[in-house]
């Protein structure tokens, strides 16, 4: 119920649950007195009764903030809690997320919230970037979960792992961080090998007593169902049906994390945890969890030859490597050199062209090789009419008489950078014509880049030895790469949904 009273808006909300109300309500009031110093509203407890005055939007968000903590009570139970961090981030989402009719979102906030059923109590997300940590985690084969000490990291991925084994739906549970503070040298310490890792290792058992039955825990590592090992215990396993934690991972070298991410096996997931600010590596040695490049390849096995795939399972494989700068960090200042090669890009109906399939790929490594042993950088291949079609693995763009031209979508890939490199362009009023390119048209364009995964935007300053536009990286390339390096590094506001960021 509300009404308008001088300008000012009173509302008021009843509960039926009125056992947890101390709870929402807190100490002597001080969790509503928390909402009312942060929305600048008045609330005024009767009862099973809460009455909220102000101005009509702070009175829309106070009760939306409100309602979802009784909400988290009343799924939660009695053993919840909320503090000033969870009334915090119920006002911080309330406030970003809005309905199609621009009101407070409290469906999208109730709805986030996933309980992490353990053996000894409830665990539930504390706030909005945890739920979508523990969502990330309990549906993708691999999360990376990348933030500062305090914020569930770890916790949180062994809560989800120890309810995922409770409701056995994986088999095995493995926990793992780098010893780097012994420098993987543990031969020289005292004791046995339990001995010897333990106290690298007692945060993930700290996390784990506090999930489960100290004797349930010993019992399970006994049976093998738990394992806590430092990660050079990884190496050359294959980890199937289990959900693998590796903590502290910004202490790995690329090759360390190539290597863990590589022993995944059936029906597992990872979970990879850091703080890029508590790197702890000797100097001159590359953190594998800021460099590490992760591609997933689904694949048919090889249960019988021939051509006939019916019957053949579908298998998922992670490969992981370093990823430097595919032509050298200096060219994408000053651009590469590309040819128009002489091989084309397969017809439409000759291979499934909207897809990233292994097989196309043969086209493109040919094409590459021949620019290669021309002493170009990369190629070009047009299409079986002669249009302009793509690079080897990358798409292109042209810039001529003030519109941002790219291949229609006949034999291109439909490429995530092609489509965020489109929606830059939009975003600063640059016109985006997707058509037919002739190949002179290569020639004769003010600015010419290239744009995928891999190569990002790198610009092209020649083709078949002709100079394009100044002969560098033009004024428009310039724009759209930054803003392109901005976004994938999570540096740019306006694009801060494209990104899994936890």
């Amino acid at each position: 119920m509300s009404a308008k009273i001088s300008g000012k808006t009173k509302a008021k909300i009843e509960f039926a649950n009125y056992k947890i109300l101390p709870l929402l309500f807190g100490d002597h009031d001080r969790n509503i007195a928390r909402i009312e110093q942060k929305l600048r509203v008045s609330i005024g407890c009767f009862g099973n009764q809460i009455e909220v005055k102000g101005s009509e939007k702070n009175v829309n968000q106070a009760i939306a903030t409100v309602e979802a903590l009784y909400k988290k009570l009343d799924i939660g139970g009695e053993q919840d809690r909320i503090d000033f961090e969870i009334i915090d981030a119920a006002i911080e989402w309330i406030l970003n997320s809005t309905d199609e009719h621009g009101k407070p979102d409290l469906k999208s906030f109730d709805t986030q919230f996933d309980k992490l059923e353990t053996w000894k109590r409830r665990i539930i997300p504390r706030s909005p970037n945890q739920q979508t940590y523990v969502k990330s985690l309990l549906k993708s084969e691999v999360s990376l979960g990348v933030g500062p000490a305090g914020t569930g990291k770890t916790y949180l991925a062994i809560a989800v792992a120890v309810s995922l084994l409770k409701k056995r739906q994986v088999e095995r549970l493995i926990l793992s961080r780098p010893a780097v503070e012994a420098g993987e040298r543990l031969g020289f310490l005292p004791g046995d090998m339990k001995e010897k890792i333990d106290p690298y290792l007692r945060p993930l058992y700290d996390a784990l007593f506090d999930m489960m039955p100290s004797e349930n825990v010993e019992r399970m590592i006994e049976n093998g169902q738990i394992e806590v090992a430092p990660l050079a215990f990884m190496r050359g396993r294959t980890l199937a049906n289990s959900f693998v934690i590796l903590d502290e991972a910004q202490n790995t070298t690329p090759a360390q994390m190539k290597m863990f991410l590589t022993r995944m096996g059936e029906n597992s997931r990872v979970c990879v945890t850091g703080d890029l600010s508590q790197i702890d590596l000797p100097p001159n040695i590359k953190s594998g969890l800021k460099d590490a490049y992760i591609r997933p390849l689904i694949y048919l096995n090889d249960e019988k030859l021939g051509l006939d795939i019916e019957g053949m399972k579908s298998h998922l494989m992670v490969s992981c490597w370093e990823w430097p700068s595919v032509f050298g960090a200096e060219t994408m200042e000053k651009g590469i050199d590309v040819m128009v090669s002489s091989f084309t890009r397969q017809f439409p109906n000759s291979l499934m062209t909207k897809s990233k399939i292994s097989g196309g790929y043969v086209n493109g490594i040919m094409a590459h090789d021949q620019a290669k042993r021309n002493g170009y950088h990369e190629a070009i291949l047009l299409d079986t009419t002669g249009f302009v079609a793509e690079g080897s693995g990358q798409n292109i763009f042209l810039f001529k008489d003030g519109k941002l031209l790219t291949p229609a979508l006949t034999c291109c890939l439909n490429g995530i950078t092609r489509r965020t490199v489109i929606q830059i362009a939009k975003d600063h009023n640059i016109d985006v014509i997707e058509r037919n390119i002739t190949r002179d048209e290569l020639y004769t364009a003010d600015e010419t880049f290239f744009c995928g995964t891999a190569v990002e935007v790198t610009p092209i300053r020649s083709v078949d030895k002709t100079e394009v536009g100044k002969g560098g990286r033009g004024e428009i390339t310039t724009l759209i790469q930054s803003k392109y390096l901005d976004a994938v590094r999570g540096e740019a506001k306006e694009y801060s949904d494209w990104l899994s960021k936890v």
